[in-house]
């Protein structure tokens, strides 16, 4: 080390080639052997055989775990999607008023697709209920304003027989109007006639008495003479 810090640079030579610098490289070459060998290639070879064991494991847990995440898929494909699909088509069939059809599935689980295929199918019930009731309420409305037209169309034609009956008692009026004027002119007539006759009567019982009279008197005298 003082050769070192002097910088001694023959006196370092002439270390490096003395015997005894060449034993101890001798010997530093043997422990580099010696650990290469018993050591450090031991290790390495243990170390590639970690990693291909290593590697293997991972191997089998990818294969196991790409098995398991295809049978998870396919589960939920079957269970799920599936499911969803024909809640999807069970809901595009009531919107366009099919409610007669059933969800082709056995709802027997308590999941949550379960229980949404379970309301949708109480869904379809009480709108088919209510579209029943709808129906009939309409039928009988339907019936009622039939009747009522019917009692609309006979009113109209009992109204009809009745302005009809109306104007032949109305025209029967104006008849007996112009009878009962008729009969008044006509009595009028015959009592101006008969009081025409009552003159005439009275005058020819005037003359009637002139005569008797002329007659008595035309009597009276031819018996004076």
């Amino acid at each position: 080390m003082q050769y070192l810090n002097e910088r001694n640079t023959n006196a370092i030579r002439l270390i490096l080639k003395s015997p005894a610098n060449d034993n101890f490289t001798n010997s530093l070459y043997e422990a580099t052997d010696f650990i290469t060998d018993d050591v450090v290639n031991p290790s390495v070879i243990e170390a590639e055989d970690n990693y291909h064991e290593m590697l293997w494991i991972a191997s089998l847990f990818m294969g196991i775990f790409l098995i398991f995440t295809t049978l998870v898929l396919f589960w939920i494909r079957k269970h799920i999607i599936v499911r969803i699909n024909q809640m999807i088509e069970y809901q595009e069939a009531i919107a366009s008023g099919d409610l007669i059809s059933r969800i082709d599935h056995d709802i027997t689980g308590r999941n949550e697709i379960d229980q949404l295929m379970l309301g949708l199918q109480q869904m379809r019930a009480r709108l088919k209920e209510m579209v029943s009731a709808i129906r009939n309420s309409s039928t009988t409305i339907y019936s009622g304003v039939q009747e009522i037209a019917a009692g609309n169309n006979d009113l109209s034609s009992r109204t009809e027989e009745q302005a009809s009956a109306l104007e032949e008692t109305a025209s029967s009026m104006e008849q007996l109007t112009a009878t009962v004027r008729n009969n008044t002119e006509s009595a009028r007539e015959v009592t101006q006639l008969v009081m025409s006759t009552a003159d005439i009567a009275v005058q020819g019982g005037e003359h009637s008495n002139k005569m008797v009279m002329t007659m008595t008197d035309i009597a009276d005298r031819s018996q004076n003479w």
